[in-house]
């Protein structure tokens, strides 16, 4: 949701530790439950950007205390039994601020204006949160905040969170493994209805394209290079013709110095035209030859492994993931775009377009859809996709690289008939 930024109220976790402490010296409150911290976790990814966790740090507070007056029965100085109070809302507020991802960002805030001014703002009206979408970080932020809120999508995310708190209730009961998985595989199966049910349920066609939404952006697949010469004149042509967010390198070399060498060539260029520049199958190299991130096929180690080393500064993305489920388990992880359809992927245009609906009408993580002709790209804007992914239409297209880009990038703007 562009110029909003969300608030979770009431998302203290509520530790069971710090219940036990205030039990345990005297206190009587009921057994309750919390939001998860990963659940936050994937709120902020989704555009939370406030957080209220009042509720723990009063139950930091109170242990403390408690527990002061329990072993100390004659203490009365304020500085005994608030120091530790102190203490241990301060340990909660730092394990907050790690796992939310705000450690080590202070030196970032800077300030814009004076109190004053900011009042005069908001009294005009002209000091509400913008997003700007630019350069070669652009790709990953791109659609974080969709504007199609569609109900089937707020249902679903309503059935996660029942889950949630069901499996908050199974914990006390030493059940929260098993129902963990429950409520994972009840919010597949949930959102494979809710999406069947929709679509079924329509008379016009699924997913048309929102006409407030910003029009599918271009991701070009080079063809494998053994060099960056003489290609680096066409991938130049091609991001001055158009709408490019990214391009991702692939190789007909396996030696590394080579592979580097191209990348040193290619990345700057992208990056010098507002895009994002990726490298095939190599996490390692990404990093080490200061491209943007990395393109994987399927799941896996691979993929656990680009994660944990490139994320959050690099880009992630995964392709080749054969069934719904796959992808469903790969949209859980910490990725930046699914991509359906490749080079050489014998998956048909019919299928590619018909998982890319089924994607954009449920799921937040970006889509990538690969278009195999200029022809196909209107259907794949439509269906929902937020970049369309090309390769031999533009390296191969007889009007040269350029045309083809200028064109793509009127295809899906919707521009052309």
């Amino acid at each position: 949701m562009p110029n909003l930024h969300m608030v979770m109220h009431g998302s203290s976790s509520v530790p069971q530790d710090l219940q036990d402490i205030i039990n345990k010296f005297g206190g009587k409150m009921p057994q309750t439950w919390g939001v998860p911290v990963e659940e936050i976790q994937r709120g902020i990814k989704s555009g939370v950007r406030k957080i209220n966790i009042d509720t723990d740090n009063r139950m930091a507070i109170t242990g403390q205390i408690r527990k002061v007056f329990a072993e100390h029965p004659g203490e009365f100085d304020p500085r005994k039994y608030l120091k530790p109070a102190q203490e241990a809302m301060t340990k909660i507020c730092r394990m907050r601020l790690e796992e939310f991802g705000t450690a080590g960002n202070a030196s970032k805030i800077k300030r814009i204006a004076t109190l004053a001014e900011m009042a005069t703002s908001y009294a005009k009206g002209v000091a509400g949160p913008e997003v700007r979408l630019g350069g070669p970080r652009a790709f990953r932020l791109a659609f974080r905040c969709k504007k199609r809120l569609r109900a089937v999508r707020l249902a679903v995310h309503w059935s996660a969170g029942a889950a949630s708190r069901h499996t908050h209730a199974a914990r006390a009961a030493n059940k929260a493994p098993s129902l963990a998985r429950e409520k994972k595989q009840s919010f597949r199966a949930f959102a494979e209805f809710a999406y069947e049910y929709i679509r079924d349920s329509r008379e016009e066609p699924v997913m048309a394209r929102d006409p407030e939404a910003p029009p599918a952006r271009l991701y070009l697949i080079t063809p494998p290079l053994e060099a960056a010469q003489p290609f680096d004149k066409a991938l130049a042509a091609a991001l001055g013709a158009g709408d490019v967010a990214c391009v991702l390198a692939r190789f007909a070399t396996s030696d590394p110095g080579q592979r580097k060498a191209i990348l040193r060539a290619l990345t700057p260029l992208a990056q010098d035209h507002g895009a994002a520049l990726l490298v095939d199958g190599d996490a390692q190299l990404a990093a080490r030859a200061g491209a943007d991130g990395v393109h994987l096929t399927g799941a896996g180690e691979a993929l656990d492994q680009a994660i944990e080393s490139l994320k959050p500064e690099r880009i992630v993305g995964v392709g080749r993931l054969d069934s719904r489920d796959e992808c469903m388990s790969a949209g859980e992880q910490d990725i930046d775009y699914l991509m359906f359809g490749a080079p050489g992927d014998p998956t048909s245009p019919d299928a590619i377009l018909e998982r890319t609906r089924w994607w954009a009408e449920i799921f937040n993580v970006p889509c990538v859809a690969f278009a195999r002709s200029l022809e196909e790209i209107e259907p794949l804007a439509d269906a929902g996709a937020e970049f369309i992914a090309l390769e031999a239409a533009v390296w191969d297209n007889p009007r040269g690289p350029a045309a083809a880009v200028s064109e793509a990038t009127a295809r899906s703007a919707g521009a052309l008939a």
